[in-house]
């Protein structure tokens, strides 16, 4: 059984006090039966000189100065590492040879640090899960030697250009050397099995605290003397990932209608002509304990996502809270949104997108239609997630077994 053991989690994101990545959110699901070490991933050099205020980096600069201990504590069986150590970026570098043999330099690096840190936390025998980093994950098995390593492709990196260059040779070297692949859904898990035959869809979780259908929310004050029918979204304001574009159709084909955005601004989007729009009201950032109340205030729930590799690389959480408060979902018709297809409208282009959305004002959801969204988003639990992990676990390790098992009798024999 993988419970009261060891988990290396090498995490694609740093761990952060403020909002939680998915990586953190399994990690903290893991330590609910099992130690875990949670790994940040390690500062490069372009990055700790121009990281400005940033918290992470700066963080990372107080530990690299000894102002901070490396290793922190999370909870009662979690730990986080923050890695004394600064490695090189060289992403751009289209050399192979030279690109490989300064990762696998970085690599060892890392995995020194690491098995300090566990030395230091009395940790031994454990299992390694690399959370979609097959860059500083790629040599992480064969220097840390764990009794199981796990790839979790949360999502296809090879859509994003830092990735792209290196990740078409480095993803499937690091699928194949990997004990088990487990993905998010299943495309991700057909776009590599060819490589592992041990891949499995495990799904992933979104974190639905607060959003519960039979709660009667009371309404946000910043909502007062708003007219409605409401048309939100909840969601970061960035070109990266949102069209403000067609934000901007949106609210010029719908001016009865107001156009309510809750999230901070990127640069770009704070200076898109959205703002010269008398419907379209910014609510700023907000967080994550007061999201379900505005939405619950919401007529209509759109994602309008740009089409790019980021949107290419991963769902919005926000579509899943919305679900699960049953609500009439408009979205950009983007790959990881296209198992959703039952539970939401998807747009193929911006004039569909309009027509969708007309149809959901148009048409409130029936009470049943309402529940099953809400029980269909609540199987975006990590809990449920990492069942089905620790499911697949046991099965490769079971194989293991016998496979060992047969090895032996055929040595007695012979």
């Amino acid at each position: 059984m993988v419970r009261d053991k060891t988990f290396v989690v090498a995490a694609l994101r740093s761990w952060s006090d403020t909002e939680a990545s998915p990586g953190q959110a399994m990690a903290r699901e893991l330590a609910q039966e099992n130690r875990v070490l949670y790994v940040n991933p390690p500062v490069d050099w372009m990055a700790l000189l121009g990281g400005g205020g940033n918290r992470e980096t700066e963080r990372k600069n107080r530990v690299l100065r000894g102002s901070e201990p490396a290793i922190r504590r999370a909870g009662s069986s979690l730990w986080v590492l923050e890695p004394p150590l600064v490695v090189s970026s060289f992403s751009k570098i289209y050399s192979d040879l030279v690109f490989d043999l300064l990762n696998r330099r970085n690599g060892r690096r890392f995995a020194e640090v690491i098995r300090w840190a566990m030395a230091h936390l009395g940790m031994g025998e454990h299992y390694l899960l690399i959370e979609n980093d097959f860059y500083r994950g790629l040599y992480l098995k064969e220097y840390l030697d764990p009794e199981l390593t796990v790839y979790y492709r949360r999502f296809d990196l090879q859509q994003v250009d830092f990735w792209r260059r290196h990740g078409e040779r480095l993803e499937p070297r690091l699928v194949r050397k990997s004990d088990l692949v487990v993905t998010a859904d299943v495309m991700l898990a057909e776009q590599v099995r060819a490589y592992n035959y041990d891949t499995y869809a495990i799904g992933r979780g979104t974190d639905l605290e607060g959003f519960d259908p039979e709660h009667r929310y009371r309404k946000p004050s910043p909502l007062y003397g708003i007219p409605r029918p409401l048309i939100g979204m909840t969601a970061p304001l960035s070109v990266m990932f949102q069209s403000p574009d067609l934000l901007y159709r949106v609210a010029c084909a719908f001016p009865r209608c107001s156009l309510v955005l809750v999230g901070g601004e990127d640069a770009l989007f704070s200076r898109h002509g959205l703002h010269r729009l008398n419907n379209v009201f910014f609510m700023g950032a907000k967080a994550d304990r007061e999201l379900p109340a505005y939405v619950a205030q919401f007529d209509a729930c759109i994602s309008p996502e740009a089409r790019n590799g980021h949107t290419r690389a991963s769902y919005p959480d926000s579509v899943v809270r919305y679900l699960a408060l049953g609500k009439n979902v408009v979205a950009t018709a983007t790959d990881p949104l296209l198992p959703f297809g039952e539970h939401l409208a998807l747009a193929r282009s911006d004039g569909h997108f309009l027509e969708l959305l007309e149809r959901a004002l148009r048409e409130p959801p029936l009470e049943g239609l309402r529940r099953e969204r809400a029980r269909f988003a609540r199987t975006f639990s990590w809990h449920d997630c990492v069942q089905r992990l620790y499911a697949v676990m046991e099965l490769v390790l079971s194989e293991r077994e016998e496979e060992d098992g047969c090895r032996e009798e055929e040595l007695t024999v012979n």
